[in-house]
C-alpha cells in the first residue's frame, strides 16, 4: 500500500477496523449474564463490522489517489479565495500598490509583496491541516480606445485610456510533490470615486458661501423635482456652450446642461463618455427651454447635449458622501514630507539631468531653526529642507512620502502682518520711508463677504485671518527662479493640500509627458510610462481650490488712509520671467493649464472674478476635478457665447487610477472591484507574468525569475 503524506487522513478502512476491535472488547467487558444468544449477536455484528472495513479498505486503497487530488484541489481553491479577498483588502487599503510589481524600489511597494508565496493563515500542518498557499503575480494594466467597447488587454498605454487591471493570482495546496493549484486571470477595474471620474460633484449648484446663502437652506435639486434651484436661492450652473468635458461624469445632484456641452473621450474623437448622476428623474436637465420637469427632461438628452453616450451613462445611482476635512494628511506631512504655517507660495519645477522635482518656497510663518532651518512644523526625525529656493521637493526620489500640507498658524504674531500675498504688500513689511505697494487682489463686488476697508477676502476672511490662513499659492516656477537647464513644472508624484485654499496662481504642467503633449492641449493625454516615474499631483483644499484671475483695485487716499474697492478690470498678464510672488498679483494669462487632480472638500473649484469681461479664454484641466459645491469658471450669454472668464477644456488622466497620488483621499467605495475571473485546475505550477509592460499573457522560464519564485510554497525546489 502506497504512503499517505503527513498531514492527510490515514486510509479509512485502519479507522474502522481499529473501531470495530474496540467495539468488540467493550461489548464483551459487559456481556456477563446476557446470555450467549446475545454474545452469538455481538460477535456477529463484530463480524460483519470487520468484513465491511476489509471492503471498505480494499475500495479506498483503490482509489485513494483520486481522493487526494479532489482534497487538495478543494483546498488550492480555498487557497485562491483567500488570495483573491486579500489582495482586493489590500489595494482598497492602498490603491496605488497596483502601480508596483516585483521589481518595484520605491517605499511606497514595501507595503505588498509580489511574487512570493503566502501561506494562508490556520493551515499549518502542525496544525493538523493540509498547507494552503496563494501568490498574487505582477499586474498588467489593459488599455482600449474607449471606456465603453473594451474587447481585449492591450498593455500599450498609447492605444487609449486605461481600461482594467489583471492579475493572475494562484492558489495551492499540499506537501512536497504533491501540490494541486488552482489559478485565475481576475480582472479589477477601478470603483466609483474622484480618480475614475474627469468630473466629481455633490452639489451642481453655486456654492453658497458666494452668494451669502445659509447651505441648509440648499439640497439636491432633484428633490424638489421643479429644477429652478434649490429653495429658488441655491441657483444651478450648467455645463454651456463650447464647453468639452473629456471623460466620466459623476454628480449627486442634477446636471444642468444646455447648448451642446459635450461629454466625450480624448483618445477617440468619435468616441463619447458616460454621465451618472443621482438624479431618480433625469439625466439631464434645462430649465431654459422648457426641459425642467421629469415628463420633459427626457428630451434635454437630444436636445441640449452634443454628445455623450448613452449606453453607459445613467441616473438614480446612489448618493456618494464626500470627505469634510484633509487634516490627516497633516500628519503625514510632518513624517516624511512638509508642513507649513500660514500663507505659502510653492512654484516648481524639474532638473534636466535627473527630472526629479525641486521647488522654491516662501512660508514667512512657518517656525525654522535658526541654526539648521529645520521646519519645526515638521517631526524632528524629518530631515527634509523645507523652505528656500531650489531645494528637493519631498518625492520619493528624494526620500519623503510626497506630502505637502499649508496649516492655519496659530501665532499671535501673524495678524494684519501682510504675509498673505493677496493683501497687496507682496510679503514685505511697509516702512514709513517706504510705504506698501497696494496691489490687492479684489474679487467681484458682493462675490464674498467684504471688510470695512473695501478689501473683499476669500470665505469671509479679515485682513488679520488671511494673514493667518493656511493657503496655498502653486503654479510652475518661472524661467527666474529655474536653474539653467531646468524645466519648470511638476516632476514626480506630490500631494500639495491646504486647511484654507488652494489658489493656482499659474500653469501647472507635467514634465515627463513630452513637448508634444504640451502644445496640444486641446487632444492631449499622456501615456503611460512603465519603467519610471509617472508625474502626477494632487491639489487639495479644505475650502476652495482657485484659479487666481486678480481684479485691478480702484484706490484712493484719505486723511483716514488708502481705501480701495474692486474695479472692472484686470491686473496685467505676467511676464515670462516674473518671481512667483509677485504672480499672485498678475493675471495667469488668456489660456491656464492645470495638470492635476483637484479635490475641494467643503467649497469649489472656481475662478476668482470671472464675471469680469473681456472674455479671457480657456481653462485646461488634465487629470480630475472633485468639489462638494460647483464653482463657476466663465459667464455665457442666451446666444451661447462667452461673456467673460473662461470656458472649459477637461481631459481625464485615467492614469490617475493606478499612478500614485501619494495619500489621495477617497469616496467611501472601494476603489476596485473584481470584474471577472476564470479558475484553471492544474497538478504542475502555472506560468506568470513579468513585470508590466512586458505583456498580459508571456510564457516565461523560471530563469526570469527571482531564485524564490522557483520554489514551492515551503522552498522544495522543483514544485514551482
Amino acid at each position: 500500500m502506497r504512503p499517505v503524506p503527513a498531514g492527510l487522513p490515514r486510509p479509512l478502512s485502519r479507522q474502522l477496523s481499529g473501531r470495530a476491535r474496540r467495539h468488540l472488547r467493550e461489548r464483551l467487558d459487559h456481556a456477563g449474564d446476557q446470555g450467549q444468544a446475545v454474545l452469538a449477536l455481538v460477535i456477529g455484528i463484530a463480524l460483519m463490522l470487520v468484513t465491511s472495513g476489509a471492503i471498505l479498505m480494499d475500495n479506498v486503497i483503490q482509489h485513494d489517489p483520486l481522493v487526494q487530488v479532489d482534497a487538495l484541489a478543494h483546498y488550492a481553491y480555498r487557497a485562491l479565495e483567500a488570495g483573491t479577498n486579500s489582495y482586493l483588502n489590500t489595494v482598497n487599503a492602498q490603491p496605488d500598490l497596483v502601480d508596483c510589481s516585483s521589481a518595484s524600489t520605491t517605499s511606497t511597494c514595501d507595503a505588498i509583496t509580489y511574487d512570493q508565496w503566502t501561506q494562508v493563515p490556520g493551515t499549518t500542518e502542525s496544525s493538523g491541516s493540509v498547507p494552503e498557499y496563494y501568490l498574487w503575480t505582477d499586474p498588467q494594466l489593459c488599455f482600449s480606445r474607449t471606456k465603453t467597447a473594451f474587447t481585449k488587454c492591450t498593455p500599450t498605454p498609447a492605444t487609449g485610456n486605461f481600461e482594467l487591471l489583471q492579475v493572475k493570482i494562484i492558489g495551492a495546496a499540499g506537501f512536497p510533490g504533491h501540490y494541486q493549484y488552482q489559478s485565475s486571470v481576475a480582472s479589477f477595474s477601478s470603483g466609483q470615486g474622484f480618480l475614475t471620474r474627469v468630473w466629481w460633484s455633490n452639489y451642481e449648484a453655486q456654492d453658497p458661501s458666494l452668494t451669502h446663502v445659509t447651505p441648509k437652506s440648499c439640497h439636491y435639486d432633484w428633490s424638489s423635482t421643479t429644477y429652478s434651484g434649490t429653495d429658488g436661492t441655491c441657483g444651478p450652473v450648467y455645463f454651456g456652450p463650447g464647453d468639452v468635458v473629456d471623460g466620466p461624469v459623476f454628480t449627486n445632484d442634477s446636471v444642468y446642461a444646455t447648448t451642446d456641452p459635450v461629454f466625450g473621450t480624448p483618445t477617440n474623437p468619435q468616441a463619447s463618455s458616460s454621465v451618472t448622476t443621482a438624479d431618480p428623474h433625469c439625466l439631464f436637465v434645462d430649465p431654459l427651454d422648457g426641459h425642467g420637469t421629469p415628463s420633459s427632461c427626457v428630451a434635454a438628452a437630444t436636445q441640449d447635449v452634443g454628445r455623450y453616450t448613452a449606453a453607459t451613462s445613467e441616473h438614480g445611482v446612489p448618493v456618494e458622501p464626500i470627505p469634510t476635512s484633509d487634516a490627516q494628511l497633516q500628519q503625514v506631512a510632518a513624517l516624511n514630507g512638509c508642513v507649513y504655517s500660514g500663507p505659502t507660495t510653492i512654484s516648481l519645477y524639474a532638473t534636466a539631468s535627473t527630472k526629479s522635482a525641486f521647488m522654491n518656497v516662501t512660508s514667512p510663518e512657518t517656525p525654522l531653526t535658526a541654526s539648521t532651518g529645520h521646519d519645526e512644523d515638521n517631526l524632528g526625525t524629518n530631515t527634509h529642507r523645507c523652505v528656500g529656493s531650489h531645494i528637493p521637493a519631498p518625492t520619493s526620489a528624494h526620500g519623503g512620502n510626497g506630502a505637502i500640507f499649508v496649516a492655519n498658524t496659530t501665532s499671535s504674531g501673524c495678524s494684519g502682518n501682510g504675509d498673505n500675498p493677496l493683501d497687496g504688500i507682496r510679503q514685505k513689511k511697509a516702512t514709513p520711508s517706504k510705504p506698501a505697494t497696494v496691489e490687492a487682489q479684489i474679487v467681484y463686488p458682493g462675490q464674498f463677504s467684504g471688510t470695512s476697508s473695501g478689501y473683499d477676502f476669500v470665505f469671509g476672511e479679515t485682513p488679520k485671518t488671511d494673514d493667518c490662513a493656511g493657503d496655498a499659492f502653486v503654479k510652475d516656477a518661472s524661467h527666474a527662479n529655474t536653474p539653467s537647464g531646468g524645466i519648470p513644472g511638476v516632476a514626480g508624484n506630490l500631494t500639495i493640500a491646504a486647511q484654507n485654499n488652494v489658489i493656482i496662481t499659474g500653469d501647472l504642467e507635467y514634465t515627463d509627458c513630452g513637448s508634444t503633449f504640451a502644445a496640444n492641449g486641446d487632444t492631449r493625454t499622456c501615456a503611460f510610462n512603465p519603467e519610471g516615474v509617472n508625474d502626477s499631483l494632487g491639489l487639495i483644499a479644505t475650502n476652495f481650490v482657485e484659479i487666481n484671475r486678480p481684479q485691478k483695485p480702484y484706490c484712493s487716499t484719505t486723511w483716514r488712509g488708502t481705501r480701495c474697492s474692486g474695479s472692472e478690470t484686470l491686473l496685467a498678464h505676467c511676464a515670462a520671467t516674473v518671481p512667483a510672488l509677485t504672480a499672485v498679483l498678475c493675471n495667469p494669462g488668456p489660456t491656464v493649464v492645470v495638470d492635476a487632480a483637484v479635490l475641494a472638500l467643503k467649497h469649489s473649484f472656481t475662478v476668482d472674478n470671472y464675471t469680469i469681461s473681456p472674455q479671457t479664454g480657456r481653462l485646461d484641466v488634465y487629470g480630475s476635478i472633485a468639489q462638494d459645491w460647483r464653482g463657476a469658471v466663465g459667464q455665457f450669454g442666451y446666444g451661447g457665447g462667452l461673456l467673460s472668464g473662461y470656458s472649459k477644456y477637461y481631459v481625464w488622466d485615467s492614469r490617475l487610477q493606478y499612478v500614485t497620488i501619494p495619500h489621495y483621499l477617497t469616496p467611501s467605495t472601494p476603489s476596485w472591484l473584481l470584474v471577472s475571473s476564470s479558475v484553471v485546475m492544474s497538478t504542475s505550477c502555472p506560468t506568470w507574468p513579468k513585470p508590466y509592460p512586458t505583456g498580459s499573457t508571456p510564457t516565461p522560464t523560471a530563469a526570469h525569475y527571482p531564485k524564490a519564485t522557483t520554489k514551492g510554497p515551503t522552498g522544495a525546489s522543483g514544485a514551482c
